[in-house]
């Protein structure tokens, strides 16, 4: 299937460089998390919202970059605390990504390339008296990605096309603020 070794190394090490841990590929395809839900009209908006979809799609996918940077640091710099992630991720996914940032790290393990975050469709943009969120798909291209063990050698096949369908969700105080609160191995019959 070759996608298995991305799943891991997204849940271990993407969630460090760059890393957009797929938390729990169980192979099921996952449902949105909230419903859809259009709120341009229905409720009052803060000073900081989306104009467009397009806007709000392009931020979820700044966010996911930012973690994926923020990572990638922490993992190659053991100078920048693991606690960083909280300016980039947050609920459980903070936690997925600080317990992977950590192995690796205990692993000693190093990041070579980079992951590139491709923006697909907007699920659903939301805001209410909680903030905002923004859940959407997006493919993720690790072609140019490998972890290195401390004898310089890859942990993962290397070569190939390795692209992924992702679904992730970001969440705010105002659209400036957004940080990744889940990521997801989006399995339907959809390929990047």
């Amino acid at each position: 299937m070759g996608r298995p070794m991305l799943a891991r190394l997204l849940a271990g090490a993407m969630a460090t460089a760059a890393i957009v841990t797929v938390s729990g590929c169980s192979g099921e395809q996952p449902a949105p998390t909230s419903a859809p839900v259009d709120t341009t009209t229905s409720m009052p908006t803060p000073a900081a919202t989306f104009a467009s979809d397009e806007e709000a799609l392009a931020a979820g996918v700044a966010a996911v970059e930012r973690l994926n940077e923020k990572s990638a640091e922490i993992v190659q710099d053991p100078s920048v605390p693991v606690s960083d992630l909280e300016q980039v991720a947050s609920d459980v996914y903070l936690q997925t990504m600080t317990d992977s940032v950590t192995k690796l790290r205990e692993e000693k393990i190093q990041l070579k390339g980079s992951l590139s975050v491709e923006p697909e469709e907007l699920v659903y943009r939301k805001v209410d008296e909680a903030g905002v969120e923004v859940q959407f798909y997006f493919c993720l291209d690790s072609s140019n990605f490998q972890k290195i063990d401390s004898q310089g050698k890859p942990t993962d096949a290397s070569g190939g096309d390795k692209r992924d369908y992702m679904i992730g969700t970001v969440r705010g105080e105002d659209n400036e603020s957004l940080k990744v609160s889940e990521v997801q191995l989006w399995s339907r019959d959809k390929d990047c």
